[in-house]
């Protein structure tokens, strides 16, 4: 792959699909910044890409914390001028629970995370992607946003909104370089997983290393599709 000396934006980039996805990219001699609300954890991830031989960078955030997106669009600005790869993994799930008993706190923690977050960092982090010779920018979503499991509320509503916001946007960057996907996971064995259905098998579900497999072939420089929603596995 002709990856070189290019640049990622991770979020949720400590466990499951986010830490397998950021280990693949670094593989790749890309340079990887990894956004994780856990200092160790983010520093354990980046231990192993540089005893691999690669490069990150590691920055404790919290995306629910809406207002420091710009601040982090400008550190990348100033640092390196460019974003070839933004990956948005990190997500946020309340427990499940009839729509009429969400708190008021998880409704607004979903919608932060996993909706408002990713408008900003579409909003702050465009003009970075469109100086990428081969931009890509890549939305992990969800089969819940299809709006057919009771009890998924805040998390499947604000997961049909990203859905949504990211065709528009791709439709809107069309005759750009940019080029902007959501990509369906499936059923992988992580912990949110795990927070879902406690009492399946996880024996039974794939790893998150085959999901980043295919990521990395989206974020090829020669993939060429843009607006699709993209599901494992082989989309």
């Amino acid at each position: 792959m002709a990856m070189k000396k290019r640049i990622a934006l991770i979020t949720g980039a400590t466990r499951g699909i986010g830490k397998e996805i950021s280990l693949a990219l670094a593989k790749e001699d890309i340079h990887v910044i990894l956004l994780g609300r856990t200092i160790g954890a983010l520093e354990e991830i980046s231990d192993k890409i540089h005893l691999n031989g690669g490069n990150a960078t590691c920055v404790q955030f919290d995306l629910s914390d809406l207002n420091k997106i710009y601040d982090l669009s400008q550190e990348i600005k100033e640092r390196w001028g460019k974003l070839d790869i933004l990956i948005s993994n990190a997500a946020y799930l309340h427990n499940l629970t009839p729509l009429s008993h969400l708190s008021d706190k998880d409704w607004q923690i979903s919608i932060n995370v996993n909706l408002s977050a990713n408008w900003l960092l579409i909003k702050h982090f465009e003009k970075l992607l469109l100086e990428s010779e081969n931009g890509k920018a890549i939305f992990i979503t969800s089969g819940a946003s299809e709006g057919f499991r009771p009890f998924w509320g805040a998390y499947a509503i604000s997961k049909a909104g990203l859905d949504s916001m990211v065709r528009a946007w791709s439709s809107e960057m069309k005759e750009t370089k940019l080029k902007i996907n959501l990509y369906d996971p499936g059923a992988t064995k992580t912990q949110m997983r795990e927070k879902a259905y406690p009492g399946e098998n996880p024996d039974t579900l794939k790893h998150p290393s085959k999901v980043a497999e295919e990521i990395l072939k989206i974020c090829e420089e020669g993939f060429n599709n843009n607006g699709e929603r993209l599901k494992y596995p082989n989309f």
